[in-house]
């Protein structure tokens, strides 16, 4: 069985074989293999920023919609950003919110507001030009993204196979 997404470490269960989880490994009877290093990139549609001015300083975000979602079953709601070695956490609010962060990134193309995501996960729009980074001069914390497998028993083949095969396509996509 293969899991995916960001709901909490501590689920992966005796009955999954692997899983694929963002952030640090919270469990330590799971073994985890990192996949990518990756940064949440905030971004917005084109046609949001045509209707709002560009956000210039992380602060300005206080007078967007911002989309959130759920990370680790609470909502993700404290953005921070850092630049020349000083963090600042900016609290962000927005008419929109979801436990589905691939809904939130359908909001956002739609042009409801601003979002951070994984670089990952948005790639496509962040080439095609459906989404458009913002603030690129700050840097945001690292989201990892990990396979986390049972410690407690046999990885079959085909499990070890498949993280092998996913590592070496996020190194490519990377």
């Amino acid at each position: 069985m293969l899991s995916v997404g960001d709901r909490p470490l501590d689920v992966v269960r005796d009955d999954v074989d692997v899983a694929l989880r963002y952030g640090m490994p919270a469990d330590s009877r799971l073994v985890a293999r990192l996949l990518a290093p990756a940064r949440p990139v905030l971004c917005a549609s084109p046609d949001y920023l045509r209707r709002h001015p560009a956000p210039q300083t992380p602060q300005d975000l206080q007078q967007h919609n911002c989309l959130t979602f759920d990370r680790s079953g609470r909502n993700f709601r404290s953005w921070r950003f850092g630049r020349d070695g000083h963090w600042v956490d900016v609290r962000v609010k927005g008419d929109r919110s979801a436990d589905d962060a691939s809904l939130v990134r359908e909001w956002a193309v739609a042009g409801a507001g601003v979002m951070l995501k994984s670089q990952i996960d948005i790639r496509v729009e962040l080439r095609s030009g459906a989404l458009v980074p913002l603030l690129p001069q700050w840097e945001t914390e690292p989201y990892p993204l990990h396979a986390l497998l049972p410690s407690s028993r046999f990885v079959p083949g085909r499990v070890r196979a498949l993280v092998d095969f996913l590592a070496r396509k996020f190194e490519a996509l990377m």
